[in-house]
């Protein structure tokens, strides 16, 4: 999180770390309850109850999951078109984003 003169914000996520293929399953903040939090076991009623505990309106939550959702297939082409990474690494990176996706984010649209 930044702190802001409007008060918290979040941070952009271009600088986080593909952790579930590194086997770093645990985040070293808690999180809404959670200490240590497992990545594995972050569900969408732990993200409804952060937005929550930072006054948002569940609006904003369901805006930024669609917009992520929105984007899912271009990130998966740009992992197919990404020659750097091995196949297996392709393969479990795209594996690890849509088991987070149908595990956690698609359930808070409904």
């Amino acid at each position: 999180m930044f702190h802001s003169d409007s008060g918290l914000d979040p941070t952009p996520v271009y600088d986080m770390v593909f952790s579930a293929y590194y086997d770093l399953n645990d985040l070293a903040l808690g999180l809404s309850g959670m200490n240590p939090v497992s990545l594995k076991f972050i569900k969408a009623k732990h993200l409804k109850k952060l937005c929550a505990e930072f006054q948002l309106n569940q609006k904003v939550l369901e805006l930024a999951v669609s917009e992520l959702g929105s984007r899912l297939d271009k990130v998966y082409k740009l992992i197919d078109n990404y020659s750097e990474l091995n196949c297996d690494l392709r393969k479990a990176l795209k594996g690890q984003i849509k088991k987070r996706w149908n595990g956690t984010f698609k359930t808070i649209l409904g």
